[in-house]
């Protein structure tokens, strides 16, 4: 998409998921928040493998609801709670995401990943539940410890902590990303081929070339846009 670098997030599985990616992108990748990222997600996968008690689980908001309240999201929304289980039930999402689940790397190996060499360069942060459960806040500094250069910040959400500590959440990956240089995207200035200014010439607004140099555009200021952070620093281009 022309986005890069960017400034990753990985949540619950997406570790595991993208690792390998990010080893052989290094370059594209500004900064990385793990947050509550191990190899198993939060949802309890098992249950929803068994035919019998899927199709209950997701069939009825109430026994949905007393599923990912100790495993995920405590205290969720009775309309927090429906959102995910109609996503689950619609379109056979449940047996899907069953599927993905036993994709996951079960093997892998945070401690080898970082210790590659290749991450030396990438802010790395890990932004962990510390009122979950003891296991998991120890999970937590498990991981940050086997990245030399991490560093652990502790929220007091749950494992999907969008839904109790959004705000909290925005903010410490903010204070990340702010924490770094500017970055400046330099993109040439484009071209246009004759025959398309020809056709320009004889359009009663001609056809206008695109010069992109190091300018910033707040898109905030633009057509009353907000930027793509929502925090008004805009885009460099």
């Amino acid at each position: 998409m022309g986005l890069a670098p960017v400034h990753l997030v990985l949540h619950d599985s997406a570790l595991s998921l993208s690792a390998n990616w990010i080893l052989h992108n290094v370059g594209l990748v500004r900064s990385l928040t793990l947050l509550d990222t191990a190899t198993k997600p939060a949802l309890p996968l098992g249950i929803l493998s068994m035919p019998v008690l899927r199709d209950l689980v997701l069939g009825v908001s109430y026994f949905y609801n007393r599923l990912i309240d100790p495993f995920c999201m405590k205290g969720v929304s009775s309309l927090d709670g429906e959102v995910h289980r109609v996503l689950l039930k619609g379109r056979d999402g449940g047996r899907a995401t069953v599927g993905m689940g036993k994709k996951l790397n079960s093997s892998f190996n945070v401690a080898e990943w970082a210790g590659s060499g290749k991450l030396s360069s990438v802010p790395i942060q890990v932004l962990w539940s510390s009122s979950y459960s003891d296991e998991w806040s120890n999970e937590g500094k498990r991981i940050s410890n086997a990245i030399s250069h991490a560093k652990f910040v502790a929220h007091s959400g749950s494992r999907w902590p969008q839904g109790d500590a959004g705000e909290e959440i925005a903010a410490g990956i903010f204070k990340l990303v702010s924490s770094l240089p500017n970055f400046v995207l330099q993109i040439e200035e484009t071209t246009i081929p004759d025959h398309i200014q020809k056709i320009g010439n004889h359009h009663p607004h001609g056809v206008q070339g695109h010069h992109h140099g190091h300018d910033h555009v707040h898109m905030g200021e633009a057509g009353g846009y907000t930027d793509a952070y929502g925090l008004g620093h805009g885009w460099a281009t």
